[in-house]
């Protein structure tokens, strides 16, 4: 299933790179490199970008979204006592 292994290749996944292009991406996961596959790649990556799952630094650079540290916790802790 592409999308997964587009998830799993992006920036910040098991082997963080910094920020990629679609067309490393598509090196990456070892698809031909044709207009086709890195404009459909791109796609996908501009969707996790909407979704917040990426960041898009510079135009067709991806990185990992890295929230800044004055966020507050996505999953706050219940301490009992």
């Amino acid at each position: 299933m592409p999308s997964v292994r587009i998830a799993a290749c992006a920036p910040g996944g098991p082997r963080p790179t910094g920020p990629m292009r679609a067309r490393d991406l598509c090196e990456r996961l070892d698809l031909a490199i044709m207009p086709k596959n890195i404009e459909s790649t791109r796609h996908k990556l501009k969707r996790l970008v909407s979704l917040g799952v990426l960041t898009e630094p510079e135009r067709g650079l991806f990185a990992q979204h890295r929230p800044s540290n004055s966020a507050p916790p996505a999953h706050p802790t219940q301490v009992d006592g």
